[in-house]
């Protein structure tokens, strides 16, 4: 899907929003609001459907001695895991644990683990685990995509200490291309009041993420980082990148380009709410429904069907 700065543009055109000032018109940010709004709105109706769609699957480091492991920040609910599996030799093979509830859990056995409880976004492995293991999970679920919002910032220089991420100078725009242009009052619009930053590629990939700041210098560019934060990502593969606020976000809506209609729509209809054009919203959502529909109907369709096993029944 296209870039966010690009879905702003075209919604303020097609609601003759395109000159709003700093006491009057539709912020950005009200802008990226919608859209986020949409994108949940749409996620939620297409996991009911299809929800093979949204699957992710990562693998956990295991300390011996430790029984909890923090799920990735992607998973659509704290309880939507598909499957946990444990990797019981030095080959990268694995073999599934079945789920338990509290009642089976056990905090004083150690040993190879035989099954697994979800507690809100941690998985407890009981047994719990006596050995120390390299991606020693693999556990499969069901994911979200990011949240977006609008680039706030290129990186010039990130400081580390060690592997503590100190802070980040962001670019002057000026020396950037057109499109980024307008990214000192994008940063300074956000940066001061949000609690953390992603650092994202010109396509919106993560390279780094959940960054906690305690501040904006918009004089200097210096985005101040909070204390103790640690990173394994090199200083050389955070700059030369974009910064965009949020937690978990991105520059670009993970939906394939065939959804960006119904987030122009979904937004489009939001602004005409507020601007009190009755028509327009009644026009609008008669084509959000349309587009609705067909999204859905698409994506519940089986284009590879799973062979059904035959048995002795059936010969």
């Amino acid at each position: 899907m296209r870039r966010t700065e690009e879905l702003i543009a075209i919604i303020r055109r097609f609601t003759e929003n395109e000159n709003p000032s700093s006491s009057s018109g539709i912020k950005d940010e009200d802008i990226v609001e919608l859209i986020n709004e949409a994108q949940d709105r749409l996620f939620s109706a297409l996991v009911t459907k299809t929800p093979r769609s949204f699957i992710a699957t990562e693998t956990i480091d295991i300390t011996s001695g430790t029984e909890a492991y923090a799920l990735d920040a992607g998973i659509y609910l704290d309880n939507s895991v598909i499957q946990v599996e444990w990797k019981y030799d030095a080959n990268n093979d694995y073999v599934r644990l079945p789920p338990k509830t509290f009642h089976s859990r056990f905090t004083d056995a150690t040993g190879y683990p035989e099954y697994y409880i979800v507690k809100n976004n941690t998985i407890l492995l009981n047994p719990i685990p006596d050995q120390t293991k390299t991606a020693g999970i693999r556990v499969t679920y069901y994911t979200r995509p990011k949240d977006v919002d609008k680039r706030r910032g290129y990186i010039t220089t990130a400081s580390l200490t060690g592997t503590t991420l100190n802070s980040l100078t962001l670019t002057d725009p000026s020396t950037l291309n057109n499109r980024d242009a307008n990214l000192d009052t994008a940063a300074s619009d956000v940066l001061r009041d949000i609690d953390y930053i992603t650092v994202v590629d010109k396509d919106g990939a993560l390279v780094l993420g959940f960054i906690p700041i305690d501040d904006y210098d918009s004089a200097t560019r210096v985005i101040t980082v909070s204390s103790g934060f640690t990173t394994s990502v090199l200083q050389a593969a955070i700059e030369g990148n974009y910064v965009v606020g949020g937690k978990f976000a991105t520059s670009h809506s993970e939906f394939v380009d065939n959804y960006e209609r119904y987030i122009l729509s979904y937004a489009k209809q939001g602004i005409f709410i507020r601007d009190g054009e009755l028509d327009e919203v009644r026009a609008e959502s008669i084509k959000l429904r349309e587009f609705e529909r067909d999204i859905l109907d698409a994506a519940a369709k089986e284009y590879d069907t799973p062979e059904t096993p035959l048995d002795d029944h059936w010969r």
